[in-house]
């Protein structure tokens, strides 16, 4: 009887390890790498102003930081490094506070297109309306793979 319960014992840790070993070997962890590679920093309003009844005009400071150039390595395969200069598409989202609100259906007060240094801090303000009366949640986002105002490093063309 011990035996048919070490062997079903083993069986179990066989079942539960190799799904493990298949995740690790399958989803490789870089703990030095952090997930982005562009950093925002010391986000501040700078300035609020009130234009009517019904609309704010704010101001938004930040600093952009490109910071590691081999972060998306890690699950991008084989891909050489990106270049010194990365350009890039900054988004300013506003919806209501606490979310509960797609990213797609959210308000997009703000969008530039910047081009971004290697390890140089990019000081970045935005200005845009608000309505008067709401709460919202702002989230300042750079993308670099979906937008590009010249071709992309690697594959060519304009997204």
């Amino acid at each position: 009887m011990k035996t048919i319960y070490k062997a079903a014992i083993a069986i179990v840790m066989v079942v539960v390890a190799v799904p493990f070993s298949l995740f690790f070997l399958y989803f490789p962890f870089e703990p030095n790498l952090p997930g982005s590679n562009v950093d925002i920093e010391n986000l501040t309003w700078t300035n609020v102003t009130r234009i009517n009844e019904t609309t704010y005009r704010v101001s938004l400071s930040e600093d952009i930081i490109y910071r590691y150039k081999e972060s998306w390595m890690h699950t991008n395969g084989n891909i050489p490094l990106l270049p010194d200069e990365l350009p890039v598409r900054i988004r300013v989202l506003a919806g209501p506070l606490g979310g509960g609100v797609p990213y797609k259906y959210r308000e997009v007060p703000f969008s530039e297109n910047i081009t971004l240094q290697y390890r140089h801090t990019y000081p970045y303000n935005s200005t845009f309306d608000l309505k008067a009366g709401k709460n919202y949640g702002i989230i300042v986002e750079a993308h670099w793979k979906e937008y590009f105002t010249t071709p992309h490093p690697y594959f060519g063309g304009v997204l």
